[in-house]
């Protein structure tokens, strides 16, 4: 469901239609279509994080740098985010990487900065712009040559057709899913405490099983390998340089990213989640990889 459309049982918008742009499907009859390049202007300004605290562009907006992001030295190739701008990272395997700025600060050139060129509820455009069907839009418009790599700059950009409620209706739409999602995310904290402890335990059935085995009452012994600890007397162990193999394998032409986490789950960056990976700036050495093969 479109995210103004959830407002709808909160007070009458009027008539829907169809007004010919196709992510936005209906919306109502009195909303005004505009391109984002007449609401925003692109603001290029480049400056160090010495002198502007350095941001991250997150999927859940812009934050104060991320102690997992990717440092660079490159201090003074940053670009200048002000209080109430847009900020978008260009590229594919960000999508949905994008929020209005409560903060001044510096965020890494990867990212289109844009400075709102009249007056406007930003909350409305911050809820807007995190839809799944802008972040399809906005990929739509990108260029490049495999889809994990693929980016949309702001000539194409400032092209995407958007919703332009009026002030008022924008303040009451935003005020109506600030509030209502606090509460899906206050059940979503309770729902995810729960979770974490039957993760949890899974970790420790997991650990306890491939270290002590499954009898019970098996003799055991000192492993001598300090995170082991004890094994069951029958058990042999090896070094790992004699069960795996090091390789190095040339990247094939269209070859996906692999992303790696922490957790041990590993995925096309296409298709990876949001939390529990470091964001670089910069990414280089990339090498083949086969499938079923252990990487590290």
């Amino acid at each position: 469901m479109s995210v103004w459309l959830s407002c709808l049982g909160v007070y009458n918008m009027g008539e829907l239609k169809d007004r010919g742009t196709e992510w936005l499907g209906e919306i109502p009859d009195s909303w005004r279509l505009s391109r984002i390049g007449s609401v925003y202007e692109l603001r290029n300004t480049k400056v160090s994080d010495k002198e502007y605290p350095p941001l991250s562009v997150t999927n859940k907006g812009i934050v104060p740098q991320l102690q997992t992001a990717a440092k660079t030295n490159a201090h003074d190739d940053r670009k200048l985010v002000k209080k109430g701008d847009f900020a978008i990272n260009s590229r594919s395997d960000r999508r949905g990487s994008c929020g209005i700025s409560s903060y001044e600060g510096s965020v890494s050139l990867i990212n289109t900065i844009l400075a709102p060129l009249g007056e406007m509820n930003p909350r409305y455009y911050d809820w807007l712009f995190h839809t799944i069907q802008f972040g399809d839009e906005f990929y739509k418009w990108g260029h490049g040559i495999v889809d994990d790599l693929w980016t949309t700059n702001w000539q194409d950009m400032k092209k995407i057709t958007i919703p332009m409620p009026d002030l008022e209706e924008q303040e009451r739409i935003a005020a109506f899913l600030d509030a209502k999602c606090s509460e899906i995310d206050a059940l979503t904290m309770d729902i995810q405490a729960e979770i974490d402890i039957l993760e949890e335990y899974k970790r420790s059935v997991i650990t306890e099983k491939v270290t002590k085995g499954l009898k019970l009452n098996a003799e055991m012994k000192d492993s001598g390998i300090d995170w082991v600890g004890i094994i069951p007397a029958h058990w042999e162990f090896e070094r790992g340089k004699y069960v795996l193999k090091y390789i190095q394998k040339p990247v094939k032409e269209n070859d996906g990213v692999i992303t790696c986490f922490r957790d041990g789950e590993v995925t096309l960056r296409s298709r990876r989640r949001e939390d529990g990976f470091t964001m670089a700036d910069k990414e280089i050495g990339y090498q083949g990889q086969e499938e079923a093969g252990w990487m590290c």
